[in-house]
């Protein structure tokens, strides 16, 4: 059985192992979210980890984001891996993050967002981070569109 099922509901481990093998299940989470060859191009899960293993200046941030963002984060319960898009594409927004926000568009529409479920989510942020971050969020949005053939 995955470590990581459809719900993440993979914590509830009451001998505690759950972090023994955070690599097992950043790996597990990876083909989950991005498919064999990764959402975000880039040869997917084995070309980020030869990144990883060849590259002594970003070797320590990939392997947290690997480790702990997919092995640690994304794996617990609680939400599922659309409604952690969901969040994740608020919180770029709100911190207008909008190359981080592209990228994690391409992921929440592989775990279940629409373009128009993006859309409306940008639309309700107005309220909370203006009409800037909004707009800029909207061109994102668009040039996510088009490269995924979406019109």
């Amino acid at each position: 059985m995955d470590k990581v099922s459809d719900n993440n509901a993979n914590s509830s481990d009451p001998s505690g192992n759950f972090y023994e093998d955070r690599r097992a299940v950043a790996k597990e989470v990876y083909q989950k979210m991005m498919g064999g060859d990764g959402v975000l191009g880039g040869g997917g899960l084995d070309a980020f980890i030869a990144e990883a293993d060849s590259d002594a200046i970003r070797a320590p941030l990939i392997k947290l984001m690997l480790d702990f963002g997919m092995g640690e984060m994304w794996s617990r319960p609680g939400f599922d891996f659309r409604d952690k898009s969901l969040i994740t594409l608020a919180l770029d927004i709100a911190t207008r993050q909008f190359d981080e926000l592209k990228a994690h568009m391409k992921v929440a529409l592989r775990n279940g967002l629409t373009a128009e479920q993006i859309r409306d989510l940008c639309i309700h942020s107005i309220l909370y981070v203006g009409f800037p971050a909004v707009v800029q969020a909207h061109k994102v949005l668009a040039e996510v569109i088009e490269e995924e053939g979406l019109k």
